[in-house]
């Protein structure tokens, strides 16, 4: 069973939280304070992330599985989900092989599809994780996880996260690195019949507004927000924002 944290405030449904790659729940420290006070909020430690074990030849609808059975333990279905970059891929995953755990679905700078070079592209960030080690990666991950401003404003939240990433087992990560690059639900998220909102940062180079308006495209009934002046981590980054969007969107529809 993945590891998670409840928080049992409120009484309009379940909140599942899914986090980034290489990062854990606690991603979601500025998001919670928001939502709790109205959610039965699970926040969870997807495989190989945080104090949740890997498994053998992890792949995003593996992990999609996991998440399944903790909802279904936790006695949530069904639940909105929400799922930030590598956990964006994983809730989508969740909507299609599991349709009855998911009540609402948000996408925060996240994908269906990395691209044509994407298994090349994630084997050579995990090649350098394995051969240097994750802190290595660090200042490449902070410059794509925020703004240059937001770093310089609150520079305690990238060194907070940066902590847990420096913290992940390496082989965990080239496991999930190499599920990224697998993953391609172009052809399977049209099936998603639930509301769904996606978020994207403006300045989110990890997963700009390309691959937003692709998932756009092809779930059925989709709302797309663009924050400005925000990267990658936009729960982190921009929490009040992303809470607001939740609740005249997401929320109002379910």
């Amino acid at each position: 069973m993945l590891a998670f944290d409840r928080y049992q405030g409120g009484p309009r449904g379940a909140l599942v939280l899914l986090h980034s790659l290489a990062l854990d729940r606690s991603v979601w420290d500025d998001l919670i304070p928001h939502v709790e006070d109205h959610f039965d909020v699970l926040a969870v430690d997807l495989p190989g992330h945080g104090a949740s074990p890997g498994h053998e030849g992890m792949t995003i609808e593996s992990m999609a599985d996991a998440v399944a059975e903790v909802i279904e333990a936790a006695g949530v279905a069904p639940a909105l989900v929400l799922g930030l970059s590598l956990g964006g891929c994983v809730a989508q995953a969740l909507a299609v092989a599991h349709p009855e755990k998911v009540r609402a679905l948000g996408l925060l700078d996240t994908t269906c599809w990395y691209g044509e070079q994407a298994p090349e592209n994630w084997a050579a960030r995990a090649q350098r994780g394995k051969e240097n080690g994750m802190s290595s990666l660090v200042d490449f991950q902070v410059a794509r996880w925020f703004t240059p401003g937001f770093n310089e404003r609150k520079p305690s939240v990238a060194e907070r996260l940066a902590k847990v990433w420096s913290a992940t087992d390496v082989d965990d990560y080239v496991a999930t690195c190499r599920a990224m690059g697998a993953v391609d639900l172009r052809d399977r998220i049209g099936a998603i019949a639930v509301p769904t909102m996606i978020i994207v940062g403006e300045e989110d180079i990890a997963t700009d507004t390309t691959h937003a308006e692709s998932m756009r495209q092809r779930i059925p009934g989709a709302t797309l927000h663009v924050i400005p002046d925000c990267g990658h981590l936009s729960s982190a980054e921009h929490p009040e924002t992303v809470a607001r969007l939740l609740e005249e969107d997401l929320f109002a529809r379910v």
